[in-house]
């Protein structure tokens, strides 16, 4: 029996850069639906997709953070899409999982996409420290047993650095292993998503990230 063709829903105008792409992604074995920024939320809380691309705007600014707010809550990883002369002057603080600058290649955005999706498929697995538990079946952490929303990437980051507690990762190796190599974006990102991820662990009374100066992040487990 055939795969099933993973789903895409791109959002953005109806340009025909958009249209365009997502014909060749249709090509390249996926099912993909175009939709407009105040359409979305409600196309993903009624159907199943695989992955969301986003065409990053200033002028849709307002429906990439309410699209970005629904794929979050559904667990389905992003990618910004972003045209070659938007490049200098995008956001490096999206929530977006990868970029993709819309003069490359559509194959190397169906190998960007199949990545990310493949990441975010569920495995055996559950991971306990102390009062944190990381249940890669559910895509969920909990802290005491109570949930803590996180971001796909805020995720895949947690998950990483539980796999080895107290081995210090530079953010170089964070950005290679958890972003992959050819991420669009500098290491400030990994600074961000670590910030976040304080944040949300704040309440846990056995699992912290350290920072050391200029080297990099670990997560010490202290009961």
């Amino acid at each position: 029996m055939p795969r099933e063709a993973m789903r895409l829903l791109l959002i953005g105008k109806e340009s025909s850069r958009l249209v365009g792409l997502s014909a060749e992604l249709s090509g390249l074995g996926f099912s993909c639906l175009l939709a407009k920024d105040k359409e979305a939320p409600a196309l993903l809380e009624d159907r199943r997709f695989s992955a969301v691309l986003i065409e990053q705007d200033g002028r849709l600014r307002e429906g990439f953070e309410d699209a970005r707010e629904a794929a979050r809550t559904k667990r389905v990883p992003i990618i910004g899409l972003i045209a070659p002369e938007k490049v200098e002057t995008t956001d490096g603080e999206l929530e977006a999982d990868d970029f993709f600058v819309l003069s490359g290649k559509v194959g190397e955005l169906a190998l960007r996409v199949r990545r990310l999706v493949e990441k975010s498929s569920p495995s055996n697995g559950v991971i306990h420290l102390g009062d944190v538990t990381i249940d890669p079946d559910r895509y969920e952490v909990t802290i005491a047993g109570r949930v803590i929303p996180l971001t796909y990437r805020e995720y895949e980051l947690l998950r990483f650095l539980a796999g080895s507690p107290g081995h210090v990762f530079t953010r170089e190796a964070l950005l290679d292993r958890v972003w992959g190599y050819d991420y669009f974006g500098g290491d400030r990102t990994v600074d961000v998503h670590i910030r976040r991820l304080r944040s949300k662990l704040g309440d846990s009374d056995s699992v912290a990230i350290e920072t050391l100066r200029n080297i990099g992040y670990r997560l010490v487990v202290t009961e």
